[in-house]
């Protein structure tokens, strides 16, 4: 049984906004390194191959038991800690 259309498109929009927040959290983390921070970007890190997962998962039509709750909350984090360089 194939996953429905918006299933798809969820999917392929979650993927590649997953891959995004993976390389510029890895660009952060490399690039701060040095300043003993680097480290703290491995969280927007984490959650952006969770979301890259929580894609893959909805491209393939897998249930989750509660996405809309899991995944409004995970998927917004990365965004906000990736784009403040600062304290």
């Amino acid at each position: 049984m194939q996953p429905p259309q918006e299933y798809k498109t969820a999917g392929i929009l979650t993927l590649i906004a997953g891959i995004l927040n993976v390389l510029v959290s890895l660009i952060w983390m490399v690039m701060f390194i040095w300043f003993c921070v680097g480290v703290l970007w491995a969280i927007p890190l984490v959650i952006g191959v969770l979301e890259i997962m929580t894609g893959i998962g909805a491209m393939q039509g897998t249930p989750k038991p509660n996405p809309t709750r899991s995944g409004s909350i995970i998927l917004r984090l990365p965004p906000p800690l990736l784009l403040t360089p600062g304290p």
